[in-house]
C-alpha cells in the first residue's frame, strides 16, 4: 500500500533545509512535512510550499514510474536547461537552487585555493580585466 500525508508546520521552531531545493528553511517560517510509503518503503521530506508544488507538477513529466522520482528537484530533472524552463512559474525555486549552484560553485574555489598551490590571477579570471573584458596576451582588449 503506498500513501503520503502532508502536514503543514506552521510555526517550527528550528530551521530546517528543503529536501526539493537544498535550501534553507529558517526558523518560524511555515513550511510542508511529508511522510509517506512507496514500495514498501517509509520516508520524510520537508519542503517549502512552492517546492513541493513543483515536484507534484513535475513528478508526471519526469518521473520513472517504477522507480519514482527523487525529492531533489536538480536530480529529478537532470537537464539544468530543463530545470530553468521552469523560472516563469516557479521563480524561487529556481532561483533557492542557483543559489546552491553558487555556492558549490564557491566551496570548490576556496578548496582549490587553500589546498593548491594554484594562485590564480584575480584580475583575469575573477573579474575580466579592466573595463570587465578578458586580456590578451599583449595587454589590449582581444
Amino acid at each position: 500500500m503506498t500513501f503520503r500525508t502532508d502536514t503543514i508546520i506552521r510555526n517550527p521552531r528550528k530551521g530546517h533545509v528543503c529536501d526539493y531545493c537544498g535550501g534553507w528553511i529558517p526558523k518560524g517560517q511555515p513550511h510542508v512535512s511529508i511522510a509517506g510509503k512507496w514500495d514498501g518503503e517509509f520516508y520524510t521530506a520537508r519542503g517549502h510550499h512552492d517546492c513541493i508544488a513543483m515536484w507534484d507538477e513535475c513528478y508526471p513529466i519526469y518521473a520513472d514510474h517504477g522507480e519514482g522520482m527523487a525529492f531533489s528537484l536538480q536530480e529529478a530533472i537532470e537537464d539544468s536547461r530543463d530545470l530553468l524552463s521552469w523560472r516563469g512559474q516557479y521563480p524561487h525555486v529556481i532561483c533557492r537552487i542557483e543559489l546552491g549552484w553558487q555556492k558549490s560553485d564557491l566551496r570548490w574555489a576556496h578548496r582549490l585555493l587553500t589546498e593548491t598551490t594554484y594562485r590564480p590571477d584575480p584580475s583575469k579570471y575573477l573579474h575580466g580585466g579592466e573595463g570587465g573584458m578578458p586580456r590578451d596576451d599583449h595587454g589590449g582588449q582581444p
